[in-house]
Protein backbone atom coordinates (compact mmCIF):
# COMPACT_ATOMS: atom_id res chain seq x y z
CA UNK A 1 0.00 0.00 0.00
CA UNK A 2 2.69 2.47 0.72
CA UNK A 3 4.35 1.68 -2.59
CA UNK A 4 1.26 2.24 -4.41
CA UNK A 5 1.14 5.37 -2.10
CA UNK A 6 4.66 6.42 -2.93
CA UNK A 7 4.44 5.84 -6.61
CA UNK A 8 1.38 8.05 -7.52
CA UNK A 9 2.37 11.20 -5.31
CA UNK A 10 5.52 10.38 -7.41
CA UNK A 11 3.75 10.40 -10.65
CA UNK A 12 1.89 13.55 -9.31
CA UNK A 13 4.57 16.02 -8.44
CA UNK A 14 6.56 14.92 -11.82
CA UNK A 15 3.64 16.32 -13.44
CA UNK A 16 2.95 19.06 -11.57
CA UNK A 17 6.50 20.40 -11.14
CA UNK A 18 7.04 19.64 -14.98
CA UNK A 19 7.28 22.92 -17.15
CA UNK A 20 8.54 23.98 -20.77
CA UNK A 21 11.36 26.48 -21.74
CA UNK A 22 11.19 28.08 -24.97
CA UNK A 23 14.18 30.78 -26.10
CA UNK A 24 15.86 31.75 -29.29
CA UNK A 25 19.75 31.37 -29.46
CA UNK A 26 22.14 32.31 -32.49
CA UNK A 27 24.71 30.12 -33.20
CA UNK A 28 28.16 31.66 -35.40
CA UNK A 29 30.15 29.44 -37.42
CA UNK A 30 33.55 31.55 -39.04
CA UNK A 31 33.66 29.69 -42.29
CA UNK A 32 37.39 30.47 -44.63
CA UNK A 33 38.09 28.86 -47.83
CA UNK A 34 39.46 25.50 -48.27
CA UNK A 35 38.43 23.67 -51.10
CA UNK A 36 40.12 23.99 -54.64
CA UNK A 37 37.33 25.15 -57.54
CA UNK A 38 37.37 26.33 -61.26
CA UNK A 39 34.88 29.13 -61.81
CA UNK A 40 33.52 29.01 -65.27
CA UNK A 41 31.61 32.45 -66.76
CA UNK A 42 29.91 32.35 -69.80
CA UNK A 43 26.42 33.81 -70.54
CA UNK A 44 25.57 30.44 -72.71
CA UNK A 45 24.60 27.79 -71.02
CA UNK A 46 27.32 25.01 -70.71
CA UNK A 47 25.73 21.52 -70.58
CA UNK A 48 28.16 18.75 -70.46
CA UNK A 49 29.76 19.01 -66.92
CA UNK A 50 30.79 15.68 -65.76
CA UNK A 51 31.54 17.33 -62.22
CA UNK A 52 29.92 18.36 -59.20
CA UNK A 53 28.77 21.80 -59.90
CA UNK A 54 26.78 25.03 -58.34
CA UNK A 55 25.22 27.28 -60.50
CA UNK A 56 25.80 30.74 -59.57
CA UNK A 57 24.20 33.76 -61.45
CA UNK A 58 25.91 32.88 -65.34
CA UNK A 59 28.80 31.68 -63.38
CA UNK A 60 29.37 27.65 -62.92
CA UNK A 61 31.77 26.72 -60.33
CA UNK A 62 33.20 23.18 -60.99
CA UNK A 63 34.39 20.84 -57.95
CA UNK A 64 36.69 17.96 -58.43
CA UNK A 65 39.63 16.11 -59.22
CA UNK A 66 41.12 16.13 -63.16
CA UNK A 67 38.59 19.81 -63.62
CA UNK A 68 41.97 21.37 -64.93
CA UNK A 69 42.75 18.13 -67.33
CA UNK A 70 39.27 18.34 -68.58
CA UNK A 71 38.79 21.68 -69.77
CA UNK A 72 42.03 21.47 -71.10
CA UNK A 73 41.50 18.23 -73.56
CA UNK A 74 38.25 17.25 -73.67
CA UNK A 75 36.03 20.44 -72.55
CA UNK A 76 33.70 21.94 -75.33
CA UNK A 77 33.07 25.68 -74.09
CA UNK A 78 31.93 28.76 -75.56
CA UNK A 79 34.50 31.29 -76.83
CA UNK A 80 33.01 33.67 -74.13
CA UNK A 81 33.80 31.55 -71.19
CA UNK A 82 36.51 33.00 -68.85
CA UNK A 83 38.12 30.31 -66.48
CA UNK A 84 39.50 31.04 -63.39
CA UNK A 85 40.88 28.83 -60.45
CA UNK A 86 39.38 29.92 -57.27
CA UNK A 87 38.77 28.73 -53.76
CA UNK A 88 35.29 28.10 -52.02
CA UNK A 89 33.63 26.64 -49.24
CA UNK A 90 31.66 23.55 -49.06
CA UNK A 91 29.02 24.02 -46.19
CA UNK A 92 27.72 21.03 -45.05
CA UNK A 93 24.04 22.00 -43.35
CA UNK A 94 23.12 18.57 -42.43
CA UNK A 95 26.63 18.15 -40.34
CA UNK A 96 26.03 21.63 -39.02
CA UNK A 97 22.26 20.72 -37.50
CA UNK A 98 23.63 17.82 -35.73
CA UNK A 99 26.09 19.44 -33.80
CA UNK A 100 24.09 22.47 -32.93
CA UNK A 101 21.65 19.47 -31.94
CA UNK A 102 24.56 17.79 -29.84
CA UNK A 103 25.35 20.52 -28.02
CA UNK A 104 21.98 21.46 -26.83
CA UNK A 105 21.63 18.14 -25.41
CA UNK A 106 25.28 18.14 -24.03
CA UNK A 107 24.13 21.95 -22.07
CA UNK A 108 20.73 20.65 -21.50
CA UNK A 109 21.25 17.26 -19.53
CA UNK A 110 18.35 18.02 -17.14
CA UNK A 111 15.78 18.41 -19.90
CA UNK A 112 15.10 16.65 -22.66
CA UNK A 113 14.65 18.06 -25.94
CA UNK A 114 11.34 18.60 -27.17
CA UNK A 115 11.37 20.54 -30.02
CA UNK A 116 14.00 22.79 -32.64
CA UNK A 117 13.22 24.96 -35.16
CA UNK A 118 16.08 26.15 -37.49
CA UNK A 119 14.63 29.67 -38.03
CA UNK A 120 17.47 30.29 -41.17
CA UNK A 121 19.14 28.07 -43.75
CA UNK A 122 22.88 29.34 -44.57
CA UNK A 123 23.80 28.76 -48.19
CA UNK A 124 25.71 25.66 -49.19
CA UNK A 125 28.39 27.63 -51.22
CA UNK A 126 30.80 30.43 -50.25
CA UNK A 127 33.01 32.30 -52.62
CA UNK A 128 35.05 34.54 -49.91
CA UNK A 129 35.07 34.15 -46.29
CA UNK A 130 32.09 34.68 -43.90
CA UNK A 131 30.44 34.55 -40.59
CA UNK A 132 27.25 32.18 -40.63
CA UNK A 133 24.78 32.80 -38.10
CA UNK A 134 22.24 30.71 -37.81
CA UNK A 135 19.14 31.19 -35.44
CA UNK A 136 17.26 28.58 -33.40
CA UNK A 137 13.66 28.52 -31.84
CA UNK A 138 14.55 25.47 -29.15
CA UNK A 139 11.39 24.13 -26.70
CA UNK A 140 12.56 22.32 -23.70
CA UNK A 141 10.43 19.83 -21.18
CA UNK A 142 12.15 20.16 -18.02
CA UNK A 143 11.18 17.91 -14.94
Amino acid sequence: MIKIIFSITTIITSYLFSFQVQFQEQYQKILSLSTHAFSLESNKTITDIPFKYFKVKNRYILIGDGIDEWIRNTAYLPQDTKIKEIKVNLLNVDKLRINIINKLNKNYKNCSLEKIDFLNSPKKIYLKPTIIKINTKVTLECK
